[in-house]
């Protein structure tokens, strides 16, 4: 009655029916079990507003509403339950039959909402006229975005009308409710059965049976199967519908989950129709297409394709022939993913991949920002490669169901008809095949059960190698290749698995049972069982069966994807082969015959591959290798391979050496001997008789006892080889002797040893020597191109010649290449073998051979007429040889080397035009060598040292490796650099051999050090020095590295004993700078001088066999020669001596540093006061020599004059008369000798005297100068002289006790009459009241002369000292403030300032 609202109510009819759909919504969720009959009129009062002709949109909204807030409910399983049992009789809704349950009648009700408001889209008994469909697009368009709730029409209490307030009554509301409720139904019945509701992730377990809580299925099955059955069609035509149109995500996810519910639900009640139309409608609302278009990935196919997922995960066991239809849909996933750059991962360890739309690509994701598109994509990947992996928990039955769907799957992505994967329109250049690509997934995931799964799976893959496309062949063999190696590999697993398990329980059944004695050793190859053949056997050789089949096509790039194949399973698990050799082998033998070039070099390389390990051969398959081998070795398509053939045969004869035990053991099984050698080397190394005359018994035991004749007699093939007019066999056959000898020769009895060195290694150094010497011809090897010239089957008919190297294009220099080779070879067997070669009886004879060889290559060398590669590879064996056994080389040994090399270098200087790239390796060599020598060695020895000093030496100074002008030569440089690592030994020597080390070396380095032309008193050169001329670039760097040696590796007790000889060979390179227009000489002995004066005078102070005055001696000798370098006199300078004006500063720089040496390295450590002294007047003899520059042009030529020299040791007298120069010295931090206060004032008494001559006569003769150039200034250097000395007088303080000793020195006399008072006992005249500006007083005189310069800055330096004399002295007590000093301070400070002032 309330629905009709007839009389009165029909002005309120809406307020009415709210609520009294509000009041029976509530008794509907709230009776439960009671008052079923109530309920049930309730509700289908409800379901009559729903589908009744006459009811409104918004009276179905109320009712929608209702019934979603009673569907949404915790316990609604329940409620559903009772629903099935409730009747709707009286219900004359339009389609609801009247003998319906209430369960049966909501669901029809619902899909009948969901059919009036979008079923014109789709066709659902909907006429889709143009009305209908815009009507259906607004309810689509009028869904709530992003899940967000809309007002409900149940809480509009406060409208009053008839109408319906505005918001409710849309057809958008009712589909949306109607939706709703249906998802709600649909997982409440997966409730009942025990379906986990689905979350975000996606499952990562395939099921082999869906997924449920057994105990809740097992209450509920036979109600649920009731409620599907009756219920599947509308609730799934409900759903599909919806879902096939729907775009909002949030609406589509709850719609999916609830799909996905009911379609789980019918697949654990085993409903197999309902299962596989959900299944169906889900594939086709995924992804549609198939038709080779273009997949667009937009939101709702991405949720619908992970529902589908979904499924799969929880279904996948199940699934049977509906895989078919699933495969096709991942299939355009798989594509699709693809396109958008979402590139496969390793299941659960995937990454994230990158994400990226390529160009043209849809990007309609409009509710979905913020990445969660690319999210999605990405667990899509992940899940679809995981889905594969998951395989192995199916049953063989579903395996083999799945793996025949991929099958079909596969040939259609490959089809002929299609030029790509994915299909025509796709811009991707990879090709897709997602069928075969998953086969080979799966198989390899179901290693475990290969046999049900290899004959489906290998067939299939046979037909993809033989398709007619190019890269559909390689994709079927590569996919092949790899599911064999991977058969192979889990077989050997399985085989290690079973038998260790086996080990263990026999051990565990009988561990007191001795296991009995194996009769194949381990290392021999595998032998064939009783049967023949292995209980695997068949598996191996269907596995390589294929390759067989597949090589027998008409595909020339199948069947060299056959061969690679092959060599990659021979790489990765040749061992596992077994019994499926002969089949290798002969298809290998084949591909040989055959010589096509093509397919025979990766044959090739599976021989070489089976080569490296023979042991996993049969023994019965060795002959069949030997076979194979030469067939290669006859092919006639490619020298190389012929050559490396000859190679392998050798070997083969190696490992026949290696495993002789073994073979020999196994050879006996089958009643196999190897011939044994015509002649052979008894235990004393003599030769036994021809085998031809020894009986059975000996010729068996000669067998097994020197089976080592079967590779030396083949080891003496190849020294024929080696002198082989062709450069490619003889060196072929060279490497394969020497590498087959090093890696096997322990084997050789000790007596065979004798003839490897006699008649192998030595012949083979004559044999290449005497070729390489006769075979010295320009000869160009190069061939014409073409069939004429010889140079290949090309038809050039130009006459074009083949490039070769130019180090290899004549016969010489090839011949040069196999010396190198020989040479090389036979050292390491040397090295290798030395032991056993040393311990034979003429192990003299061939050391002195070998080293009579590296003679002969040197001297080859040196003649020009060779090559330095060949020296270079001489000495560098040499270098191994003896750097490998240093400590066990004897002397004898030593000696022979030494005296070759000592040979080689003296006739390799002999001459001008030698080769200075060969005396590079000689050098490089040496000093490795020595670099190599440890204590107690041979090549420690002194004398070897010295010679090696001697040698340097004459390789540094040979004429024809003279430097450029610029600096040492290249060579000179590494020769000195090894000189100085030749030093390195030196503490290695006993302590009496050391000084004469050192001193020798010394001896050698000064023997190319300048000596001047002039003759100073104060030291004579050595016997040594100016033994050879000097070369200027040269000498310069023998000056540093005397430096260099003196101060880092000399002792100090060697320091102090060539301290002298060393100081004073440097002073003498220094003067040849007054007679020497090159000043590189000098200005590096400066560098080293200053560089070696600290350390050396500290050493020789502190020498205890030295007297004080040797010492004294010693120091007074270097005060001379610092005097005559830095102050010579006129005539010392000769002519050619004087510096250019350009060079003068750089050369003034020089001496500075020189004077810095004595000022703060030499001074603090004089060992007496007159060398003090000495030292300190070389510093006033700088400052005063300003003073004899002419004040007028003079016509000859004079030498520069140093004002900065000068005007650095003035202000060094300053700082030492103040007591200043230790601490202001900048270089005190970084090692500049310290000096004691009590020294340091006596160094400033020494020095306040010097200074104050330097500054009277600075001032004197200025005045007097400036008077007489009265009509031109004096040189600047004159003025800036005089104004800094009155500058620094100015604010020189010098401490109490030098200023009287200042006055001492200069002031009057004190007799007995007439003493001398001090400050101390007032009398302030005489040095001050302040008691450190006496110096002031004592230049009052020549301060008054000065008053009439026209220096202004003078004057004023002078009126600044006189008011400070006048405050000294007690004069003046007025107007201190302003006019004393250039700062205006007092000379004791402020306090006696303002006390003046007061």
């Amino acid at each position: 009655r309330c629905l009709g609202c007839t009389g009165g109510r029909r002005e309120q009819k809406f307020a009415y029916c709210l609520r009294m759909v509000r009041l029976a919504g509530g008794l509907v969720g709230s009776l439960g079990g009671q008052l079923l009959p109530e309920r049930s009129s309730l509700l289908t009062v409800l379901l009559v507003m729903l589908s009744g002709p006459d009811t409104t949109v918004w009276q179905q909204q109320l009712a929608l509403e209702v019934l979603l807030a009673y569907s949404a409910q915790e316990n609604f399983a329940a409620h559903v339950v009772q629903l099935l049992h409730t009747a709707t009789s009286g219900t004359s809704a339009e389609g609801v039959h009247p003998d319906n349950n209430a369960l049966v009648t909501l669901s029809m009700c619902l899909a009948k909402v969901v059919q009036r408001c979008i079923g014109a889209l789709v066709g659902w008994n909907v006429p889709a006229t143009p009305q209908a469909v815009a009507q259906a697009k607004a309810a689509l368009a009028g869904l709530s975005q992003d899940g967000q709730p809309r007002p409900k029409a149940l809480d509009q209490l406060g409208h009053a009308g008839a109408e319906h307030p505005p918001g409710v009554g849309s057809d958008a509301v009712c589909l949306e409710l109607a939706v709703l409720c249906t998802c709600n139904l649909a997982l409440a019945m997966g409730d009942l059965v025990g379906i986990a509701r689905p979350s975000d992730d996606l499952p990562r377990v395939l099921a082999a049976r869906p997924r449920c809580n057994a105990e809740v299925m097992l209450k509920n099955v036979q109600v649920t199967r009731q409620m599907v059955e009756a219920t599947w069609q509308p609730l799934l035509a409900a759903m599909q519908t919806t879902m096939s149109v729907l775009s909002q995500p949030a609406l589509l996810e709850q719609l999916l989950n609830a799909y996905c519910a009911f379609t789980q639900t019918c697949a654990v009640l085993q409903l197999v129709g309902p299962r596989d139309k959900a299944l169906g409608n889900l594939c086709k609302s995924a992804l549609p297409g198939g038709d080779g278009s273009q997949v667009h990935l937009e939101v709702h196919n991405v949720l619908i394709t992970k529902a589908l997922l979904h499924l799969a995960f929880e279904l996948g066991g199940v699934f049977g022939q509906t895989w078919a239809t699933v495969l096709e849909v991942l299939q355009r996933l798989d594509a699709a993913l693809f396109e958008r750059g979402v590139v496969g991962g390793e299941g659960e360890s995937a990454s994230k991949a990158s994400v990226a739309a390529l160009p043209g690509s849809p990007m309609t994701a409009a509710g979905w920002i913020g990445g969660r598109l690319d999210t999605e994509l990405v667990r899509l990947r992940a899940s679809l490669d995981l889905l594969f992996e998951q395989s192995t928990t199916l049953d063989d039955e579903n395996a083999v169901v799945l793996l025949s769907a991929l099958c079909r799957v596969s040939m259609s992505s490959v089809s002929e008809q299609r030029p790509d994967i994915v299909g025509g329109g796709t811009a991707s250049k990879v090709e897709r095949m997602f069928g075969v690509e998953k086969i080979v997934e799966v198989v390899l995931h179901n290693l475990s059960r290969l046999g049900r799964l290899w004959e489906v799976a290998t067939s299939q893959l046979s037909r993809v190698a033989l398709h007619p496309r190019a890269t559909v062949r390689q994709k079927g063999m590569s996919c092949t290749t790899q599911l064999i190696i991977a058969a192979f590999k889990h077989r050997a697993a399985q085989r290690r698995n079973a038998s260790a398990a086996t080990q263990e329980a026999n051990e565990d059944q009988q561990p007191e049972t001795p296991v009995p004695e194996q009769e194949e050793s381990p290392s021999a190859p595998w032998s064939p069982g009783p049967q023949g053949h292995r209980p695997d056997f068949d598996m191996e050789r269907r596995l390589l069966a294929v390759y067989e089949e597949l090589y027998r096509c008409n595909y020339e790039d199948t069947k060299a994807y056959v061969l690679e194949g092959l060599y990659e399973v021979l790489q990765s698990c040749g061992e596992e082969v077994g019994p499926a050799w002969p089949l290798v082998l002969a298809m290998l033998k084949g591909v040989a015959q055959d010589e096509e070039e093509r397919h025979v070099r990766v044959a090739f390389d599976c021989v070489q591959l089976i080569r490296t390990d023979c042991s996993a051969l049969p023994v019965d398959c060795l002959q069949l290798l030997l076979t194979t081998i030469g067939a290669f070795g006859f092919q006639g398509s490619d020298l190389n391979i012929s050559l490396t053939a000859i190679t392998l045969l050798w070997n083969i004869a190696d490992f026949f050496g290696r495993e002789r035990q073994a073979l020999l053991s196994a050879f006996s099984e089958v009643d196999f001997h190897p011939d044994v050698p015509r002649k052979s080397i008894g235990e004393d190394g003599t030769i036994v008789e021809d085998a031809d005359q020894m009986s059975e018994e000996d010729l068996h035991h000669q067998q097994v006892h020197n089976v080592d004749q079967l590779w030396l007699v083949l080891y003496h093939q190849l020294r024929v080889l080696s002198v082989d007019p062709r450069i490619e066999v003889r060196n072929s056959a060279l490497r394969s002797l020497f590498t087959a000898l090093e890696t096997h020769g322990n084997v050789l009895e000790q007596a065979s040893w004798i003839q490897v060195v006699h008649e192998l290694l030595l012949p083979v150094l004559n044999d290449v020597r005497g070729s390489a010497t006769e075979s010295q011809s320009d000869e160009p090897v190069e061939q014409k191109l073409g069939a004429g010239g010889g140079g290949g089957a090309g038809g050039n008919a130009g006459g074009e010649m083949m490039m070769i190297h130019h180090s290899r294009n004549t016969v010489g220099k090839q011949w040069h290449a196999t010396w190198d080779t020989a040479f090389q070879g036979v050292t390491r067997m040397f090295k290798t073998f030395f032991p056993i070669i040393n311990s034979l009886s003429t192990a003299q004879d061939a050391w002195e051979a070998l080293m009579s060889h590296l003679e002969s290559v040197v001297l080859h060398v040196v003649s020009q007429s060779g090559s330095h590669k060949v020296a270079a590879a001489a000495m560098g064996a040499v270098r191994d040889l003896v750097g490998a056994h240093v400590d066990q080389l004897p002397q004898p040994c030593w000696r022979a080397v030494w005296d070759a090399t000592d040979r080689a270098v003296t006739k390799a200087t002999e001459n001008e035009g030698f080769d200075s790239k060969a005396v590079r390796e000689v050098l490089k060599v040496l000093g490795e060598i020595q670099a190599l020598a440890q204590p107690g060695s041979g090549l420690l020895e002194r004398d070897n040292i010295l010679c090696l000093v001697r040698l340097l030496d004459r390789l540094a100074f040979a004429s024809s490796l003279s430097a450029n002008g610029k600096g040492p030569s290249p060579l000179q440089t590494d020769v000195l650099e090894d000189l100085k690592n030749v030093t390195n030994s030196f503490p290695n020597q006993p302590a009496q051999d050391q000084p004469l080390l050192w001193i020798h070396t010394l001896n050698t380095l000064m023997a190319h050090l300048p000596v001047p032309h002039n003759k100073y008193e104060w030291g004579t050169p050595s016997t040594a020095q100016g033994k050879h001329p000097p070369s200027p670039p040269l000498t310069a760097a023998i000056l540093a590295i005397i430096a260099d040696l003196f101060n880092t590796r000399i002792p100090a007790n060697v320091q102090a004993r060539v301290f002298e000889t060393v100081f004073i060979g440097l002073l003498l390179a220094l003067c040849s700078k007054h007679s020497d227009t090159q000043p590189g000489i000098w200005m590096a002995g400066a560098e080293a001088l200053v560089a070696v004066a600290s350390a050396g005078a500290a050493a020789m102070n502190a020498n205890e066999e030295m007297e004080e005055g040797e010492k004294s001696k010693v120091w007074m000798r270097l005060c001379s020669g610092l005097r005559s370098f830095l102050l010579p006199t006129d005539d010392e300078i000769k002519p050619e001596g004087h510096e250019v004006l350009d060079e003068a500063q750089s050369a003034e720089q020089v001496d500075m540093a020189v004077a810095n040496c004595i000022l703060y390295d030499l001074l603090p450590q004089a060992s007496s006061s007159e060398a003090r002294a000495a030292l300190l007047s070389i510093l006033e003899g700088a400052v005063v020599e300003l003073l004899v520059i002419p004040t007028v042009q003079v016509s000859k030529p004079s030498r520069p004059y140093r004002y900065h020299l000068a005007d650095q040791c003035l202000e060094g007298l300053f700082d030492l008369a103040a007591n200043e120069v230790f601490a202001q010295c900048p270089g005190v931090d970084e090692g500049v000798v310290a000096c004691d206060p009590e020294q340091a004032r006596a160094l400033a008494k020494l020095a306040a005297p010097m200074l104050m001559r330097a500054c009277h006569r600075i001032l004197q003769e200025y005045v007097r100068d400036e008077a007489e150039a009265s009509s031109c200034p004096l040189p600047r250097a004159r003025t800036e002289q005089v104004v800094s000395a009155a500058r620094r007088l100015q604010s020189l303080e010098l401490e109490p006790e030098v200023c009287r000793h200042l006055y001492e020195e200069f002031g009057p006399k004190a007799t007995p009459t007439q003493p001398v008072e001090t400050a101390n006992g007032g009398n302030e005249t005489r040095i001050g009241r302040s008691g450190r500006r006496g110096h002031l007083l004592l230049l009052y005189g020549p301060m008054c002369q000065c008053i009439s310069s026209n220096n202004p800055m003078l004057r004023d330096s002078l009126r600044s000292m006189l008011e400070i004399i006048g405050w000294e002295v007690g004069l003046g007590g007025l107007g201190w403030t302003g006019t004393i000093g250039r700062a205006g301070r007092a000379p004791d400070g402020p306090e006696v300032l303002r006390g003046a002032g007061e």
